[in-house]
C-alpha cells in the first residue's frame, strides 16, 4: 500500500511497474496487461482484500446450495494441482449452472471459481466492478510500463 501512495504523490513507481510487468507474463494472453493493473491495484488500495461481484457470489451460493452430498468437496480436497483443481471446480459449476438452467456469465463464473480456489483470501463485494475495471483500464491504456498519471486510480 506504501508503494502505491508513494506513486501518488510522486509519479510512477519502478517497483509496481515491475510488479505489473511480472504478473502480465504470469497471466500471459490478450488481457494479461489489464488484468495486471487490476490486480496491483487490489492489492496496493483498500480495502482489504479482493472485490467480488455479487453476481459471482450469488452463483456460487446457488450452486453450494444445490450440491447435495461431499462428493465436491472430496474430489476437490484431494487435489494438489491448482490447474486441475481450476478444471474440476469450473467443470463442476458449468455443469450445474447448464442442468439448472442457471445464466453463469463468463465473468461470475470465473469470479466464483477464484472464489473456491482461494476460500481464505478476504473478500469484498462490490456492484461497482465493471466501473472499476473501466477507471482502471483507462488509467492504464497503452502505457505497459506501469506509468500512469498522478491521482489517477486510487
Amino acid at each position: 500500500m506504501s508503494l502505491a501512495r508513494a506513486r501518488d504523490a510522486f509519479g510512477p513507481v519502478a517497483a509496481l511497474a515491475q510488479l505489473r510487468s511480472e504478473l502480465a507474463g504470469a497471466i500471459g494472453g490478450d488481457h494479461a496487461d489489464a488484468a495486471a493493473a487490476y490486480l496491483v491495484e487490489e492489492l496496493t488500495g483498500g480495502p482489504e482484500g479482493f472485490v467480488v461481484s455479487a453476481g459471482g457470489l450469488t452463483l456460487l451460493e446457488k450452486f453450494r446450495r444445490t450440491v447435495g452430498g461431499p462428493a465436491y468437496e472430496e474430489n476437490l480436497a484431494v487435489l494438489d494441482d491448482l490447474a486441475v483443481r481450476r478444471q474440476l471446480v469450473e467443470a463442476w459449476l458449468t455443469t450445474w449452472a447448464a442442468s439448472t438452467g442457471t445464466d453463469a456469465g463468463a465473468g461470475d463464473l470465473a469470479e466464483a471459481v477464484a472464489v473456491e480456489l482461494c476460500p481464505g483470501l478476504p473478500r469484498y463485494t462490490s456492484e461497482a466492478q465493471a466501473a472499476r475495471w473501466a477507471e482502471v483500464k483507462s488509467a492504464y491504456g497503452g502505457n505497459r510500463d506501469g506509468t500512469r498519471e498522478a491521482g489517477r486510480v486510487a
